[in-house]
């Protein structure tokens, strides 16, 4: 039986937690009496300027909800001062170590393929939240644009001896878990959020397979044949 020979992590939510942020934004939310489960753009974690549109995004979302535009500004000017405050404590998650090593002692490449946009390299980043596990591949990637740029992206994803066709890619992100199956990755994983697994709010996914915890995966991997191309 083949085996896959590398691994891929959208990190975001698996290296790292970013539910204070997301809880904070809830909470607030509510007291205007909007409520919503689910938030669409996360800010970019530890970056002193979050992508312009995501700010955009919640200021139109907030007046689509009743608030005038001061109102919305106002509350803008108090969700940027919280995140600042929130991402100063950001802290890997400790899991994302166990397993990274687990996997690489099994003889399989580890890979970031994530999106990111801070003012330090993603290699400075995960330094900073303390992992510093050996990565075999760290590429920065536009999962919304997987589609549009194909090309771009598989000569990104390439890893020495790991093409992805014998390679799993894992995600807290349906929608990206969507584009890297339409890529060809032998399969593709979906481990639920920390925040979603604690309040229940965890479907199954559109493709691939879902996995209560990111520590399942190193067995996934060993059991697991991979799809041929």
């Amino acid at each position: 039986m083949i085996r896959y020979s590398a691994v891929y992590f959208d990190a975001h939510d698996l290296f790292y937690d970013l539910s204070q942020w997301r809880t904070w934004l809830f909470h607030s939310l509510a007291k205007l009496n909007i409520h919503i489960s689910q938030w669409p753009f996360d800010p970019n974690p530890y970056s002193e300027k979050p992508a312009p549109d995501f700010w955009e995004s919640l200021s139109d979302y907030l007046q689509q909800h009743g608030l005038n535009s001061g109102q919305a500004l106002e509350f803008i000017h108090a969700a940027r001062y919280s995140y600042q405050a929130l991402i100063t404590s950001t802290r890997g998650l400790p899991e994302a170590t166990k397993v990274t090593r687990q996997l690489r002692a099994s003889g399989l490449s580890v890979c970031i393929a994530t999106q990111w946009n801070g003012n330090v390299s993603f290699e400075q980043f995960l330094n900073q939240i303390g992992f510093h596990e050996p990565i075999d591949l760290v590429a920065v990637c536009d999962w919304d644009n997987a589609n549009h740029q194909r090309q771009h992206f598989l000569e990104q994803l390439e890893c020495d001896q790991s093409p992805i066709t014998q390679s799993t890619f894992v995600s807290c992100c349906e929608e990206n878990l969507v584009a890297a199956n339409n890529l060809g990755f032998g399969s593709v994983v979906h481990v639920p959020r920390i925040d979603a697994v604690d309040s229940g709010n965890v479907n199954c996914p559109a493709v691939g397979t879902r996995l209560q915890r990111l520590v399942d995966l190193v067995s996934f991997c060993a059991e697991s044949p991979r799809r041929v191309a």
